[in-house]
């Protein structure tokens, strides 16, 4: 996505793009570091918290930390070059998108239960990222037919 969103919109949106591929390789980083089971998840794990964590588990919180904040950042980023095209909708929608993201994954830990944030965070950043993929991809032009 982001070497696509780079084609598309060019050099005006260098810093979105670093942080987008940043969220990426995050994401990809994350993965390695497995995450424990906790808490009735994934089914068959018992309820409440674990009474130890392990290696893994414990480096998958700062790394997927870092990369979904890349991924909130890269939406706030895209909320002025996107304004900049004149694509005003898309730019209320990157820089709302952004704060949810953003305030989901740090502002979760004051609710009740934490996951809710996390969760909100996540599903926010991934329709975001599809609406602005559909968004992109229609006013991209098409290299391969000639348009009037």
């Amino acid at each position: 996505m982001a070497i696509g969103l780079a084609r598309v919109v060019g050099k005006g949106a260098r810093a979105t793009t670093w942080a987008l591929a940043a969220f990426g390789a995050g994401v990809a980083v994350a993965a390695i570091f497995r995450a424990d089971p906790v808490d009735g998840f994934p089914a068959g794990t018992p309820l409440g918290p674990p009474t130890d964590i392990s290696t893994m588990g414990l480096m998958h919180f700062p790394v997927s930390a870092l990369a979904f904040t890349c991924f909130g950042v890269s939406a706030l980023l895209a909320a002025p070059v996107l304004a900049r095209r004149g694509e005003l909708s898309m730019s209320r929608w990157s820089l709302a998108s952004g704060l949810v993201m953003l305030l989901g994954f740090v502002g979760g830990f004051a609710l009740p239960n934490p996951v809710l944030g996390i969760w909100i965070s996540v599903v926010t950043g991934w329709a975001w990222l599809a609406v602005l993929s559909r968004h992109l991809y229609r006013v991209s032009p098409n290299p391969n037919c000639e348009r009037p």
